[in-house]
């Protein structure tokens, strides 16, 4: 198998890999390509705000994406809306495009900010209602995956 993990540098991108890394045997991992946006050694250095990203991801051979990187913080999100709708909505959509294309497993890691807030605890099928711009877009990008 063939991991791609998208924001393998953030808090929960580095938890899956490091995990990964343990299991690589068991689950018969060749491979892990850990992305990033910034160059650094051991990564592959992807901008998912530039208009290439994902055409540069897709060079790569891989057959299962856990996608994990996304514009996170609410209040930036509020002010960089086009940034945040890029990385939140429109690069899932993308890359559940590509997934499809290579037929290969695309595991999307959104975000309780999709709810309300009012009724938890919150399932796959409870009604979304995102409060803030950042939830709108995530949810978005749950609806394109």
């Amino acid at each position: 198998m063939k991991i791609v993990v998208t924001g393998a540098s953030g808090l929960l991108g580095s938890e899956i890999v490091a995990t990964l890394e343990k299991q690589r045997g068991a689950l018969g991992i060749e491979t892990i390509l850990k992305q990033r946006c910034r160059p650094s050694d051991g990564f592959v250095s992807i901008d998912f705000n530039k208009s290439d990203a994902v055409s540069r991801l897709a060079q790569y051979d891989w057959d299962l994406l856990i996608h994990t990187a996304a514009l996170r913080d609410p209040d930036l999100c509020a002010v960089r809306k086009e940034q945040a709708r890029q990385l939140n909505a429109v690069i899932p959509a993308q890359l559940a495009e590509e997934a499809a294309r290579r037929r290969a497993v695309m595991i999307h890691i959104s975000t309780d900010y999709v709810f309300s807030g009012e009724q938890p605890p919150y399932h796959e099928d409870s009604p979304t209602g995102p409060i803030n711009y950042y939830g709108e877009t995530k949810l978005q990008g749950e609806q394109a995956v």
